[in-house]
């Protein structure tokens, strides 16, 4: 399911991320309210201040205790991240399949 906080025609996208204590794995931050490890499930926010509203609210409210790393990631497009460590961190490490979570069956 894909939640947009934007207008079609904007460029900008941004996802909330962070890694998991339990594990070590990447999450990100869903319209629903929970951390999952798919970027395709991510909410997208229209603007870096959306997303950093919506990050703080987070840290603020203690939520998210059993996650390190909480930061928001520019995409260049939906569910394409702009850097080359956010690619790695969401379509998974260049070294062994059984880290990538798309290697994961739900």
């Amino acid at each position: 399911m894909v939640s947009q906080d934007r207008q079609a025609d904007q460029s900008d996208y941004y996802v909330l991320t962070a890694n998991r204590l339990l594990d070590g794995r990447v999450v990100w931050f869903t319209p629903q309210e929970h951390w999952e490890i798919m970027l395709e499930d991510a909410q997208l926010f229209s603007n870096k201040e959306n997303a950093e509203k919506k990050l703080q609210e987070i840290i603020q409210s203690n939520t998210a205790h059993f996650l390190i790393d909480l930061h928001y990631v520019e995409l260049i497009n939906p569910f394409h991240p702009a850097s080359a460590r956010e690619n790695i961190r969401a379509f998974g490490p260049s070294t062994h399949p059984e880290f990538n979570p798309r290697s994961i069956i739900r």
